[in-house]
């Protein structure tokens, strides 16, 4: 009898477990993401996460929609092709592959993947990194190294403009497409912790919380746009509508969204 009624509890428990996990995750799918249309969608978050000549690291999950436009996931820069624009920012190109920019106000280095984000998997998870010290910059695709390009010369990323998600600091470069799990660090993510927070985004393992910029979830119910990192960098949200869809990525220690 006693086996029995173990038994009993033990499968109510579960039951109630899914129950629970079945309601959260309908909950958390019902705002995944945000759909910006390229037309005045974007996140500003201010004039923050200025690095300088130090180093930097971009990352995002897009699902990009089909067109020829250029879109900024993270921008500190004014524009995309200026050479007089300092700073950085995370686009995809009008190819449709992903590219990681830099500019010290005299010349832009960056660089280019060859992999089409608009085929197979539709979300993919997009990072780069810029390495001040041996001026490499490198650019990420679902957690691979998709092009990597080092430099010399290159000066000071500085300036007073703003970090945006979804378009240049300028407002150019307007994302087209789903936009989520936006994060800037102030260091070089290496590939372990690249590919550690594609899948957990509020997780890392080696990088000091103090190098974290900003984690802003992007889920599409949130106005102001929140920021995860600790840092209160709230985003103001202009346009955007909310979108059930998400990468399949997991939060809040395990919970599948």
């Amino acid at each position: 009898g006693c086996s029995l009624w173990h038994q009993d509890s033990a499968f109510m428990m579960m039951l109630r477990v899914l129950v629970c996990w079945l309601l959260l995750t309908s909950l958390v799918w019902s705002d995944a993401s945000r759909d910006f249309d390229g037309t005045g969608d974007f996140l500003d978050m201010g004039n923050i996460n200025n690095v300088t000549t130090g180093d930097v690291s971009l990352c995002g999950w897009l699902d990009v929609d089909v067109g020829t436009n250029i879109g900024c996931l993270g921008c500190k820069r004014n524009s995309y092709a200026t050479a007089t624009d300092a700073g950085y920012g995370l686009y995809y190109t009008a190819a449709e592959t992903a590219s990681f920019r830099v500019c010290d106000g005299v010349a832009i280095f960056g660089s280019i993947g060859t992999t089409n984000l608009d085929t197979g998997t539709r979300w993919k998870a997009l990072c780069g990194t810029w390495d001040a010290t041996s001026e490499i910059t490198t650019v990420y695709v679902d957690g691979a190294q998709d092009d990597t390009d080092d430099y010399a010369g290159v000066g000071s990323l500085s300036n007073t403009v703003v970090f945006r998600a979804g378009s240049s600091a300028g407002g150019g470069q307007q994302v087209n497409g789903r936009l989520t799990y936006v994060q800037q660090w102030a260091v070089i993510l290496t590939l372990v912790e690249i590919n550690e927070i594609m899948w957990f985004p509020e997780r890392i393992t080696t990088a000091s919380s103090t190098t974290w910029g900003g984690l802003w979830p992007i889920w599409g119910s949130d106005s102001p746009e929140i920021d995860l990192s600790g840092d209160g960098s709230t985003g103001t949200v202009n346009g955007t509508t909310a979108n059930a869809d998400g990468p399949p990525v997991m939060f809040g220690g395990g919970l599948p969204l």
